[in-house]
């Protein structure tokens, strides 16, 4: 079982990545340093060290809880969801609006130098969970076209780059064509 981690850490995490966000509205992220975002969130350098062996650690950090809060706020807070086709297609839909929501800071981490880092980070760990939930749903019937560790990563590599293609894209189509299309992908895949 998981250690729980003490208030004093939570809070001191929460504050550091809220104080990313904010400056991630005013400047790119090569330009926030360590001093910067300890000076917006009201926490000592030391502290930050602490925890954090240097910026690059932070955000690889920030990307994970950032996932996890995402997971647990769009399905885990109603407890569980069947896993089937609807499944991963609400969570497509759910990602894209979560991306949305969040438009400025994703069009700015995707112009960064640290872009690789997020879009990997984020492929791997989804792939992960993508993988077991697509386990159990084979176990539960659903047919796939090919192994879930196949479907998981064309899945989830797919839907990733055609999503950071569309943010990229000056002309972009809208957001219900790119549902549409990632839909008939996914209803293709899963059947």
């Amino acid at each position: 079982m998981a250690k729980k981690e003490d208030l004093r850490i939570i809070k001191t995490k929460a504050a550091l990545t809220n104080s990313f966000f904010a400056l991630l509205e005013e400047m790119t992220v090569e330009d926030i340093t360590v001093n910067g975002l300890c000076e917006k969130a009201g926490v000592r350098r030391a502290t930050f060290y602490k925890h954090f062996t240097d910026k690059n650690d932070f955000i690889l950090y920030l990307i994970k809880d950032v996932r996890e809060r995402f997971e647990h706020d769009t399905w885990n807070k109603n407890g569980l969801v069947p896993v089937t086709k609807e499944y991963y297609l609400k969570y497509a839909e759910a990602v894209i609006q979560y991306l949305l929501t969040r438009e400025n800071a994703v069009k700015k981490i995707i112009d960064s130098s640290v872009r690789s880092t997020f879009i990997e980070v984020f492929v791997q760990q989804n792939y992960k969970d993508t993988k077991k939930k697509l386990e159990i749903s084979a176990k539960g019937g659903m047919n796939l076209i090919s192994s879930p560790d196949v479907v998981a990563s064309m899945l989830v590599g797919g839907t990733a780059r055609a999503i950071v293609n569309w943010f990229e894209n000056t002309e972009r189509c809208p957001v219900n064509v790119l549902l549409r299309d990632i839909f008939k992908i996914i209803d293709r895949v899963l059947s």
